[in-house]
Formats: structure tokens, C-alpha cells, sequence
């Protein structure tokens, strides 16, 4: 089994320890509706191993927003996408995981105009 754990800093405060899978909700159809714009910013959030990262907390904001409906509204059906791409191991508690990363995500942006993470 491969690990795919790996947690990121964001602003200092460190996401769950599946953080760096999050680009999964942006891909191969996961979110029905989805913008191309927050697929996009879900798949570049990830690429910030050994590299610091950084985005206007107005872009941040507008994503949050938008996944975080998504994910309420394609619950079931995202935990039974998601197992398959990580050998059967994603229950509706790892998805609960990316929800709270993603509220400490929106909740931080609103305290700054711009926002900065990395991956531990």
C-alpha cells in the first residue's frame, strides 16, 4: 500500500495528515458541478512539497466556498469514488478530514488578503 499521507502547513496551522490528497475532490468527476477554476486551484494546492505556495485569500475564499457545498451535496457518492484511488482505504471519516482542512482553510483566509502553505 502506497502512503499517501502527508500533511500541510497552512499559514502555520498544519491540515490532517491526508491533506496533500485533497486535489482528489477536483478530479476525474468527483464534484459534479465543479468549476474548472476550483479543479484547478485543488490540483496546484498539493504541488507544495518543498516549495512554499501562496494565493490571494479572495481566490481561496471562492473555492472553499464552492467545494465545501459540493462536498456536502455528493457525500455518499465521494467516498465510494474515492476508495478505488486509494487501495480501498477512505471511509466518510478521511472525507471529514478534508472538510475540516477545508473550513480551517477558509476560516484562516479571512483574517488576510493573501495566504501561504507548504507541505511538511
Amino acid at each position: 500500500m502506497t502512503d499517501w499521507r502527508r500533511s500541510i502547513r497552512f499559514e502555520n496551522v498544519v491540515l490532517s495528515p491526508i491533506s496533500i490528497a485533497i486535489d482528489h475532490l477536483g478530479m476525474h468527476n468527483n464534484l459534479p458541478g465543479i468549476s474548472e477554476q476550483s479543479s484547478r486551484w485543488l490540483w496546484s494546492f498539493t504541488i507544495c512539497r518543498g516549495r512554499k505556495k501562496s494565493d490571494s485569500s479572495r481566490n481561496i475564499l471562492a473555492v472553499t466556498g464552492e467545494v465545501l457545498g459540493l462536498i456536502e451535496q455528493n457525500k455518499h457518492s465521494l467516498v465510494a469514488s474515492a476508495q478505488p484511488h486509494f487501495d480501498g482505504f477512505f471511509t466518510t471519516r478521511e472525507l471529514e478530514m478534508w472538510t475540516a482542512d477545508l473550513k480551517a482553510i477558509d476560516r484562516i483566509a479571512r483574517t488576510r488578503d493573501e495566504c501561504t502553505w507548504e507541505c511538511e
